[in-house]
This record gives structure tokens, sequence and C-alpha cells, in this order.
């Protein structure tokens, strides 16, 4: 019968062969001779020991006693470990059997201590010579007592899950519901959270608008003073815009009157222009006498023609000088009346922009009054909707935090229960499959009786 248990390894190049959980040594006593085969690749390999390394490694050979190197690498191969007997002595052949009769009433000698033990372990030694502790007869009665109990128990639990399970069908459209109920919820808090945030916002500004309001109305008191102050101003503007008006009629009527006197002196100039004229023709008229009188002097006085040219020359440039100066003092005449008339409209007309600045100045004042109290009326009625619109607010959001906490109150409860329910039943079954699980594998042990159902 060949020795297989574990796997094997093999590696290209490699005459040492590596097992996976052989024991080598220990179980399968194996020596330099025994006969090792295995199939890789489709193909059956039949090799020798030439050495035993450890538990774990054996380096192998041909049977024709060449080193072993195999042309590829295969991992967890099955195989056959055969005792070669030829080179065993009848000695170590009497020492192996005595070494096995030894073990055996080891064995026996341990069985019946285990059987009549009343501890909850008894140490059995294995075939690698380690000593495990084993639950005794005892003990798995008392297991199986347990385990009875654990089944009366199972079955109580079963009845209670299976009330359970009827509790939770009327639960579970309840959990539906708050599924479906638990967003809404959390927006509806979300919203309240939100609105919450904006009437202490409002609040604050309310309270930032009633110091506003105080300040405002400090300040319209002070405003009304000023209107006070302004209206004395108003009069007092009004009696000098009368004034002015006055000014402007006075102005109107020196503008009048320089518009007579101009017209006068438009007149007068025009006169003074046709004597000029008419002193022109008369001096043309003159000259004209006087050139005939000088012809006629010509032909009448021959001898004294140098005498009287003379007396023509002179009184030609006699004449020529009045003209000029009666010329000189009609232009300085017009030059004086054509300044006089400037500077009368210059002040005219700054009379009339003094009057109407003074009328825009006090229409922008009064403008500004009634604007000043339209604003202030119209922040005094803003306020009020704002306190009526905070207290509305106000009463709309305790109403709702309160609906909305009693409502997650009671989703919570149920949440609550129903996860410590299932926690409860998740737990007991993964203790009752640990112990079946350990029952049927022999391994149960009283501290994880303990461990599982404590009393």
């Amino acid at each position: 019968m060949a020795y297989s248990i574990g796997t094997i390894s093999i590696q290209q190049n490699n005459a040492i062969i590596t097992g996976t959980n052989t024991l080598f040594e220990r179980v399968a006593k194996a020596q330099a001779g025994d006969l090792l085969y295995f199939r890789a690749n489709e193909q059956d390999v039949i090799l020798q020991v030439a050495e035993v390394i450890s538990d774990s490694q054996l380096r192998v050979a041909t049977l024709d006693g060449q080193p072993f190197s195999p042309e590829f690498s295969k991992n967890a191969l099955g195989y056959g470990l055969v005792q070669n007997f030829t080179a065993t002595t009848t000695a170590k052949l009497a020492k192996g059997i005595a070494d096995l009769q030894t073990k055996w009433h080891q064995r026996e000698s341990q069985l019946t201590g285990w059987f009549a033990s009343t501890d909850d372990t008894y140490p059995i030694t294995t075939f690698l010579g380690e000593q495990n502790a084993i639950p005794t007869p005892t003990k798995i009665a008392e297991l199986a007592h347990v385990a009875m109990n654990a089944s009366s128990d199972m079955s109580t639990m079963a009845q209670a899950i299976e009330a359970n399970k009827q509790s939770l069908a009327t639960v579970e459209p309840r959990i539906a519901q708050f599924d479906k109920a638990y967003p809404l919820v959390i927006s509806a808090s979300n919203k309240v959270t939100t609105k919450h945030d904006e009437v202490v916002t409002a609040h604050n500004d309310v309270i930032t608008k009633s110091s506003a309001v105080a300040t405002q109305a400090q300040q319209v008191s002070n405003a009304q003073q000023v209107v006070f102050e302004l209206k004395a101003d108003i009069e007092q503007t009004a009696q000098l815009v009368e004034l002015d008006k006055t000014h402007s009629h006075a102005a109107a009527a020196i503008c009048t009157a320089a518009q007579a006197q101009t017209q006068s002196d438009v007149q007068s100039v025009s006169a003074d222009k046709t004597a000029v004229e008419q002193l022109k023709s008369d001096l043309l008229t003159l000259s004209d006498t006087l050139n005939n009188s000088m012809a006629n002097a010509q032909q009448q006085i021959a001898s004294q023609a140098q005498q009287t040219q003379a007396q023509a020359t002179q009184a030609q440039a006699d004449i020529e000088s009045a003209a000029i100066d009666a010329k000189n003092t009609v232009v300085l005449t017009a030059n004086t009346f054509t300044k006089q008339t400037a500077s009368t409209e210059r002040n005219t007309q700054r009379h009339a922009f003094n009057a109407m600045n003074a009328s825009n100045q006090a229409i922008i004042k009064h403008d500004e009054v009634i604007q000043a109290s339209a604003h202030i009326n119209h922040d005094l009625a803003h306020i009020a909707q704002l306190k009526d619109f905070v207290i509305d607010v106000n009463a709309a959001v305790q109403t709702s935090a309160q609906a909305v906490s009693l409502d997650a109150l009671h989703s919570k409860a149920n949440a609550a229960l129903s996860a410590l329910g299932a926690s409860m039943l998740s737990e007991q079954n993964i203790k009752l499959n640990t112990a079946f699980n350990g029952l049927l594998n022999n391994s149960l042990t009283s501290t994880q009786i303990n461990e599982l159902f404590p009393i």
C-alpha cells in the first residue's frame, strides 16, 4: 500500500521534490531506496528516493541512479510512496512492530481512560505523537443535553420567529410606509430647519430693522427738526424769491426802460445819422457850389487864381476836419450806447438766473422733504408686514416641529424594535449553527458552550 498524504511539486532541472503536508520523515518513515511515482503531462514517472531531506523535501533519482532533471515544472501533483523493505533488517522490522504495539497499547489505555473519565476533556496522543484534549463521553452527554435544551429553545425560538414573521407581516407595510414617508419627513425637517434659520435670520433682520427704525425714528425726529429749519429756510427763501421777483420785475422794468432808451438812442442815432447824411449832402452840395464858384472865380478872376486857390484849399481842409470830428463823435456815442446796453442785459440775465436758481432750490428742498416722508412711511409699513410674517411663520414652525418630532419618535421606535429583533434572531441562529457544526465535527468544547449559551 502506497503512502500518498499531501501533494508534491517538481521544478525544471531540479532533483529536489517539495511536498505540501507530506510528513515524509515523521509519518511515512521514508528512507533511501523507496520508490516514488506520479503522473504528469500524461506520463507515468517512477523514481527512487536518494535522500530524505525533511518532512517536505526529497532528493530523487531515476531507477538507474542518474540525477532526476525534469524538463518542466508542475505543482500540486498526487503521488505514491512505496517503502522498499529489501534494505530493512529483521531487527528494524522487530523494532517497528514493537513501537507499533506500544502505540497501540497506549491508545487502548488512553481510550479506556477517556471512556471512564468524568472530566470535560481527556488527553489523546495522535499518530504524530501530539496530545490533543478530546471531550469525554460525560461531556458529550452534557453537550447532548445542552443540544436537546437548545433544540427545545430552538423550537420555542422557531415559534417566536413565526410569531415575529406574522408581526413583521403587519410591520412591513408600516415600514414601507415609513420608508416612503421618511424622505418626506427628512425633507420637511430640512425645510423646517431652513425655515427656522430663515425665521432666525428674519428675527435678526427684525431686530436690525427695529434698531434701524429706532435710528430712523431719531433721524425722522432730526429730519423733522431739519424740515422745520428747512421750512423756515424755505419761507426765507420764498421771501428772497419774492425779493428776487421784485428785483426781476425791477430788472424787467429796467430792461424795458433800457430797451426804450435803446430805441430812443437808436432813433437818436438814426436822427444823428440822418443829420450826418444831411450834413454830408450839404457838404457835397457846398462842395459842388464851391467847385462851381471856384470855376466861376477862375473864369472871372484869372489874375487872382493863386490866392483864391489857397483859400479854397483851406476851406476844404476845414470842411474835412469838421466832417471827421462829427463822424468820431457819432462812433463814440454808438460805442457808449452799445456798452451800456450790454451791461444792462448782463445785469438783467444775472438777476433772472438768481431768481430761477432760488426757485429751483426751494422746489428741490420741498421734493426731498416729501420723498423722505414717503420712505419713512414705506419702511414703517414694511416693518409691520415683517412682524406679522414672523409671527405667522413662528406659529407654523412650532406646529410642524411638534408633528415631525412625534412622527420621528414613533418611526425611530419601530425601527429600533425591528432592528433589535432581527439582530437577536441573527445572533441566535449563528450560535446554534456554530454549536451544531462543532458537535458534528467533534470539536465542541465546554468553553465554547459557555461562550455560546451563557447562563
